[in-house]
């Protein structure tokens, strides 16, 4: 994002938090990892500054926030970034630490010796092979990019945002468009986005605005 500058920039950017390194903490200890296993030590002192402020006695502690939204303010005098990511907007209280692979997800412990009923699979046999994820802190995330001279201008699950921002009349437009396959097909993917039972509440909105 150094190489990169402008005057005005419209951001939107869908899963990118829960892909930013973590750290994993419980009872002020944090995860390591050992000869391919894991084990909680004691913490370092810039993690539990960030646990001490917002709070975080079990979970997860994002890493980068605050390097990512400077450097953005950096690139762009004015800006409108939207975002879309799960979470919420407090601590959640546990370990959301899970492992996607082979399109299936599994909670991180449950593929490790801390579990009481573990996975077939193990930890070590998809060591490097897939995606590590975790619910967003939005709390943590607003607090970064308001250091860097953003505002917070909303933040609500992605059903409403997606309605607010015009899906349902985008939706009118392609049913005017298009074959009625077709247009049963694209209604299809744009109600699991605001389906309460799926991605539509699990999912957040949050907007920034600089200048």
């Amino acid at each position: 994002m150094k190489e990169f500058k402008a005057k005005e920039a419209f951001v939107v950017a869908n899963e990118l938090f829960d892909a930013f390194t973590c750290e994993v903490v419980k009872d002020n200890q944090i995860l390591y990892m050992s000869d391919g296993e894991p084990i909680f030590q004691k913490i370092d002192e810039e993690t539990k500054k960030l646990c001490e402020r917002y709070g975080i006695t079990k979970g997860e502690v994002a890493k980068g926030y605050e390097e990512f939204a400077c450097k953005l303010s950096n690139a762009v005098q004015k800006c409108e970034f939207i975002t879309f990511d799960y979470g919420q907007k407090e601590p959640r209280g546990d370990i959301s630490l899970r492992v996607y692979s082979a399109h299936k997800t599994y909670p991180f412990f449950s593929l490790t010796d801390y579990a009481k009923d573990k996975e077939t699979k193990d930890l070590s046999s998809l060591c490097k092979k897939s995606d590590l994820t975790y619910d967003v802190n939005f709390l943590h995330l607003k607090d970064a990019f308001e250091q860097s001279g953003f505002k917070e201008r909303a933040f609500c699950k992605q059903a409403k945002a997606l309605v607010d921002f015009g899906l349902v009349d985008l939706l009118e437009i392609l049913k005017n468009s298009v074959k009625e396959n077709e247009y049963r097909m694209e209604l299809g993917k744009a109600m699991q986005l605001i389906d309460p039972s799926f991605l539509g509440e699990r999912f957040q909105m949050i907007r920034f605005q600089k200048g």
